[in-house]
């Protein structure tokens, strides 16, 4: 994401409007696609469909909870790496937790399928 108040050069800031018309089967079929494929609008959709770009899959409900899970350890990680770089003793035990459950995480994944 951008930071605050950052806006593209003119060159590439999108100004123009390409205006179609659609039939209601038509509009219909493409906001099921846009539905699909959660997480665009409609216009991010068709402007990555018309130009080839790629058009993110949408997450199951389990993906999403993975995807969760996955950043709660990932934060427990960086805590145990901050603490160590900083020269505190770190738990051999909570290391080895943190670990424990990133590999049943990923078993899980990997072997629940």
């Amino acid at each position: 994401m951008p930071r605050k108040g950052y806006r593209k050069p003119a060159a590439d800031a999108r100004r123009l409007v390409l205006r179609i018309y659609l039939t209601p089967d038509e509009r219909a079929h493409i906001e099921a696609c846009v539905q699909r494929n959660g997480g665009l609008t409609m216009g991010d959709f068709v402007r990555r469909l018309i130009m080839n770009y790629r058009i993110p899959s949408a997450r199951h409900a389990d993906q999403a909870e993975l995807v969760r899970q996955l950043q709660k350890v990932g934060t427990n990680l960086n805590q145990l790496a901050r603490a160590a770089n900083s020269g505190h003793a770190i738990e051999p035990t909570g290391l080895q937790a943190t670990i424990d459950e990133l590999r049943a995480l990923l078993r899980r994944e990997t072997i629940g399928r």
